[in-house]
This record gives structure tokens, sequence and C-alpha cells, in this order.
């Protein structure tokens, strides 16, 4: 899932394909994996270089921002339909924009599953 990801986002260069199955692409919205940026830290009173160091703490884990990293590698996405705990548009969107930045993508919803 996710570790599918964040390998291809950041040493596409060592692969020849990758198959994410259910992986989410922000930490966030995946359950209460995150509490500490539960809250939109970029609307709080914070001083701008510490909410810039806040949010660089977890770009890391969202690969939908360095989508274009790994245009060149060839994907695979697999998710259910029906997947509660990993939504189905979080492998949609990054389907999404694998394909604007002219990367080679496959998306597969499996019907009824989760």
């Amino acid at each position: 899932g996710h570790g599918a990801w964040h390998l291809a986002t950041t040493v596409p260069d060592r692969l020849i394909g990758v198959a994410p199955v259910a992986g989410w692409i922000k930490k966030e919205h995946y359950g209460d994996s995150n509490v500490l940026h539960r809250f939109d830290v970029s609307a709080s009173h914070a001083p701008p270089r510490l909410r810039a160091a806040l949010e660089a703490s977890v770009t890391e884990h969202e690969p939908d921002l360095v989508a274009a990293h790994m245009v060149d590698v060839p994907v695979l996405v697999t998710v259910g339909a029906n997947d509660a705990t990993v939504p189905p548009y979080q492998s949609r969107r990054m389907a999404r924009l694998l394909k604007e930045h002219g990367g080679q993508v496959t998306l597969r919803e499996v019907p009824g599953k989760e």
C-alpha cells in the first residue's frame, strides 16, 4: 500500500514497476494514525517557520505531492471498491495524478471487496 507509494516516489530509478494495493496517500486520512496533524496546522497561529517545519515533517507521507517523481515507473493500483479502511478515492486520486503527469498507470477497483 503506502509503502509501495513511498518507495516509488523516493527511489523510482531503482524500480521496474510498482503495484500498490489499497495504499493511502495521506497519513492524516488513515484512521487515527496521526492525531498530531488532525487539525489544520496551516490555519494555526504558529510562527511561519514553525508551521513550515510541521508541514514539512509529514510530506514523506504524502506521495501525491511528489507523484511526478515516478512518471517513468509502470503502476498497477488495486483497491477494493468497498474498502472502508483506505477509501478507494485515495487510489483514484493517485492514479489521476500520475496520468496527469504522463505516467503509465492502471487502476483496478475490485467490485464488492474491502
